[in-house]
């Protein structure tokens, strides 16, 4: 190549509207499009806000989010848009922050401050690209996964590839619009520039030539060492995503120990080869709302038995679902600010039956539980008659379970009143008398909730006992009084009776016998009666209930014997036709004698008397009589059965009487029952 003149190009500079025009200026980005910012992470666009308004539409910034478990947020923009093209910024702008909730979306159209990146960068990446001969260098696969491979790099310098170039310049020389076309050597202080371009570097397949130089003098160089440069700036690889192949992009290089490395061929591709995916160590972008979560892919190829891979995890447009898993966290989030613990849960995604988590622990909107304060493993203070009260923050978790958010804690700094109430007696039976007891507690804050302190505490108010009389019962039958009291004292402070002993027995006093003995009045006379002995003495035969009262010293004297009570006359039996008068037996007082010839006998033949006191019985017995049967000297005996009665007397045959007995008693009271012993019966003799 020849050396020739390098004529000055007007440049048409564009100056940004900012605060600053430093390395760390300030900018105004209007946000694109709503940035849900729950989702933890994602890319975001916006426009900067320019004093050019036809610059500030042809131009974006790119980049993305991040918010962590704790809600500190960060937005970054690393990458230009201009034209239709992408370019990384050396200096990103960045906002960093904390949200109040992570619950928030970003909305389109806000305005968002950042700072850290150099305009002027911005400012000569549209220079350059506006300069004809400024090459477009893609950006690396590695910066942007959601763009092609047409992307251009950041590098936007007027170096020469291929050679070193060396330069004169005017260290005074302000490039302005004013440059002349051609340049005077010989004048020092003019705005002009001499280049000196060596040939381009070569390669034959074998050998590499390549020029080193000197001032204005370019020296020729040979090597045979050369290296293979794949994927570099200049020379990046082309990948077809929709064809699933990629054509690795070359340079060959020629190292120098004094000049370094010479880029002897420029770029060349070599022919496709196959592209593959897989999820390897890629996390799935997740989005809460929808509960799915896209799977991201690495990109890679294999070249020379190795393997290389290609930009960072690309989404792919496959969705699995998304689920949670509540037991992967410690414990819930507490918010104090709307009474509420929520479960946190970490979520989850299968593929290809391998499960994976993504993103830290998350509020589980499904599991939240109200808070309430409870003062069940809390302690209270007593101070100065005053409570100081604790309590803790709880809640009950899923399983019913109670959970405590906080330790315990003093909720009224000044305490609270200690109430008395009424809580019964203490009886002191052996001291007559009952004290008063009570109850000592406080009103738990913001409830009617009594909460004790001290239970049946006695104290030294005494109640005496007062014995009352409540009536006497006099029983006639038991001849017997009872009398009856009741206890009781009167509690003036709670202005109520009290009974301690209701109405009960308290003695007992037997009737008195007046006199020592029974009235006895004699009723009637009931005869003579036979008397039966039993295991007491003696009663009334065949009457059990009527006994016979022995305590006037009369006794029944004993019978038992026997007594013949049948008559005994004389007694003949005629039977002589020509006597009738006496026909048949004929007994008289007197001996009898009808014929000379008859003997009159003595038989029995009726009684002599009543049998009283005994049974009467009778018997035969036969005896022989004379029988006058004919003239005076005819004469006969026959036998003939007689009857004899016998008495037979009874052991006991008292004459009795029946009597009234009548007792009077002193009863308790002094009144004088008369009772009346129903009759009694003695032996009148």
């Amino acid at each position: 190549m020849k050396t020739k003149l390098l004529i000055f190009i007007s440049f048409f500079v564009i100056s940004l509207y900012a605060a600053n025009s430093n390395e760390n200026d300030l900018l105004n980005v209007r946000i694109d499009e709503n940035v849900i910012l729950k989702n933890g992470y994602g890319a975001l666009s916006g426009k900067p806000i320019l004093k050019e308004k036809n610059i500030e539409e042809k131009i974006n910034l790119r980049g993305e989010f991040n918010v962590d478990e704790k809600n500190n947020a960060s937005f970054e923009f690393n990458k230009l848009e201009y034209n239709g093209k992408i370019y990384n910024l050396n200096n990103a702008f960045i906002k960093k922050g904390r949200l109040k909730q992570k619950n928030i979306t970003l909305k389109k159209d806000s305005n968002l401050t950042v700072e850290g990146g150099n305009l002027d960068e911005i400012l000569s990446i549209i220079n350059a690209a506006d300069e004809k001969d400024l090459k477009d260098k893609t950006v690396k696969d590695s910066t942007d996964n959601s763009y092609s491979q047409n992307t251009t790099s950041g590098g936007y310098d007027n170096s020469s590839q291929g050679f070193t170039p060396s330069y004169l310049d005017d260290n005074n020389s302000d490039n302005n619009d004013n440059s002349k076309d051609t340049i005077d050597t010989n004048t020092k202080d003019n705005n002009s520039a001499v280049v000196v371009t060596c040939p381009e570097a070569s390669y034959d397949g074998k050998i590499a030539t390549y020029y080193i130089q000197l001032g204005t003098v370019c020296t020729k160089r040979t090597s045979l060492s050369v290296k293979t440069v794949y994927n570099s700036d200049s020379c990046q690889n082309k990948v077809d995503y929709k064809n699933n192949k990629i054509s690795l992009g070359y340079e060959l290089f020629a190292s120098d120990p004094e000049g370094g490395d010479f880029l002897v061929q420029r770029c060349k591709y070599k022919e496709p080869i196959p592209l593959v995916s897989k999820v390897d160590n890629c996390d799935a972008i997740p989005n809460y709302q929808t509960g799915k979560a896209e799977i991201q892919k690495q990109y890679s190829y294999i070249y020379e038995k190795e393997e290389h891979k290609v930009g960072e995890c690309t989404p792919s447009g496959e969705f699995v679902n998304l689920d949670y898993d509540i037991n992967k966290c410690d414990a819930e989030r507490h918010d104090f600010e709307n009474n509420v613990s929520i479960e946190q849960g970490k979520y989850f995604y299968f593929y290809e039956n391998e499960k994976t988590y993504v993103g830290e622990c998350v509020d589980i909107p499904k599991y939240t539980y109200k808070q309430y304060l409870d003062d069940t493993t809390c302690d209270y203070e007593e101070n100065d008659g005053r409570v100081l009260y604790l309590q803790r923050v709880a809640y009950d978790d899923l399983n019913g379970i109670k959970r405590f958010a906080t330790e315990c804690e003093v909720t009224n700094s000044g305490g609270l009143e200690i109430f008395n109430e009424f809580a019964g007696y203490e009886y002191q039976d052996s001291s007559k008398q009952a004290l008063r007891k009570i109850n000592q507690y406080f009103i738990i804050p913001g409830t009617t909730t009594k909460k004790y302190i001290k239970k049946d505490i006695v104290t030294d108010k005494a109640y005496p006992y007062i014995e009352e009389s409540c009536g006497v019962d006099h029983d006639d039958q038991k001849l017997q009084s009872t009398y009856k009291t009741t206890v009781y004292f009167n509690d003036n402070d709670e202005n109520k009776k009290i009974v301690v002993q209701p109405c009960q027995v308290k003695q007992v006093i037997p009737y008195t016998l007046v006199n020592g003995s029974s009235i006895i009045t004699l009723n009637k006379s009931l005869g003579f009666k036979r008397l039966e002995q039993n295991s007491q003495g003696f009663n009334i035969y065949g009457e059990p209930t009527k006994t016979i009262d022995l305590t006037t010293g009369i006794f029944p004297i004993k019978k038992g014997n026997k007594e013949d009570i049948s008559a005994y006359p004389y007694a003949i039996y005629n039977a002589s036709p020509f006597d009738k008068i006496r026909s048949g037996l004929y007994v008289s007082d007197e001996p009898y004698y009808i014929y000379t010839c008859n003997k009159p006998i003595k038989i029995p033949y009726g009684t002599k008397k009543s049998c009283i006191g005994g049974v009467q019985t009778t018997s035969k017995k036969a005896y022989r009589i004379s029988v006058a049967s004919g003239d005076y000297g005819s004469c006969s005996n026959t036998d003939y059965n007689a009857t004899i009665t016998t008495c037979n007397y009874y052991d006991y045959f008292e004459k009795v009487g029946e009597y009234s007995s009548k007792r009077d008693y002193l009863r308790g009271d002094g009144s004088v029952f008369r009772r009346d012993n129903g009759l009694i019966y003695r032996i009148i003799r």
